[in-house]
């Protein structure tokens, strides 16, 4: 069931970290840890961050360099807002690059696209360049060195179009019973992702080649699942990854309402190849739904 909320006007802001030496990588994954420990799963419900690592200039006019960027929204008033993000504000090398308080819509746009688009890619005549995308999941706190691994490995993209991104989860999205969707990724910390492209074509073996360093750097961070909304031909196992546990009873699903397998593409909701469908005993609800028949509307398939 979902609930149109009304929505007045929010607080919105970003705060970021120069990335182009070591040693400023060095103080930014001091920043994560930190950040981490207490806007990650411990956030209050009104406050939403997300986090992004690519290219941007710093001023007008100027290259682009790397920079880990912290921004977010807070559902409540402006005073409000500048005291939760105070904490963010005070860590080492914190530069604070704007805030504003207007409707959702404005601060959404504002977020994703201003000063700059994220990624930065000044578009060509030949328009946006090709893309590809790995994303993984993490349940559990990363140590300074894994976030220090993580920001040196950005930093060797072949070209500067890369975006690295953490989609932070807890509050309502992990206190939602596992069992009432397919949505199987509430004991998560967070999402990442890292998107990358290239051009021209003899660009692509080596952007391929660092999308591939960074799954291999994330695997012991990686809880074994992926977001399905960031679907990839070559994941080990995508059903495992996608649904987990709930694999069963979406199978039971969609047997029951398409039987005859209208609906196809590579990564299907299926029984792994050469198994026939188990009996569906979780969650007990989509269970016991199973075995009702269907009433359509009309009376009519």
């Amino acid at each position: 069931e979902y609930k149109i909320q009304k929505l007045d006007k929010v607080y919105g802001w970003s705060i970021l970290w120069p990335l182009s030496t070591a040693a400023e990588r060095k103080v930014a994954s001091e920043a994560m840890l930190a950040i981490q420990k207490d806007f990650f799963r411990a956030a209050p419900p009104e406050f939403n961050i997300q986090i992004a690592v690519c290219y941007q200039p710093p001023k007008k006019g100027a290259k682009a360099v790397p920079q880990l960027v912290v921004r977010g929204c807070y559902v409540g008033t402006r005073e409000a807002g500048q005291a939760a993000i105070a904490p963010i504000k005070k860590l080492k090398g914190a530069q604070f690059q704007y805030e504003a308080y207007e409707s959702f819509i404005t601060i959404d746009n504002k977020l994703l696209n201003y000063p700059y688009d994220i990624p930065y890619i000044p578009f060509q005549k030949k328009g946006q360049p090709p893309e590809d995308k790995q994303a993984r999941n993490v349940a559990r706190d990363l140590t300074l060195d894994e976030w220090q691994k993580i920001l040196d490995h950005f930093v060797t993209s072949p070209n500067k179009w890369s975006y690295l991104y953490f989609e932070v989860y807890g509050g309502k999205i992990n206190d939602y019973p596992l069992e009432d969707s397919a949505f199987i990724h509430r004991d998560c910390a967070f999402c990442t992702a890292l998107d990358i492209f290239y051009s021209p074509d003899d660009e692509k073996k080596a952007a391929q080649k660092y999308l591939k360093d960074w799954c291999k750097l994330m695997e012991p961070m990686w809880n074994g699942h992926i977001y399905p909304n960031y679907p990839k031909t070559d994941v080990p196992d995508y059903r495992k990854h996608y649904w987990g546990k709930a694999l069963d009873a979406l199978i039971g699903v969609k047997n029951k309402y398409d039987p005859d397998g209208f609906f196809q593409f590579e990564q299907v909701i299926s029984p792994y190849p050469g198994q026939t469908p188990k009996p569906v005993s979780w969650p007990p609800k989509v269970a016991d739904a199973l075995k009702r028949p269907i009433v359509y509307e009309d009376g009519k398939p």
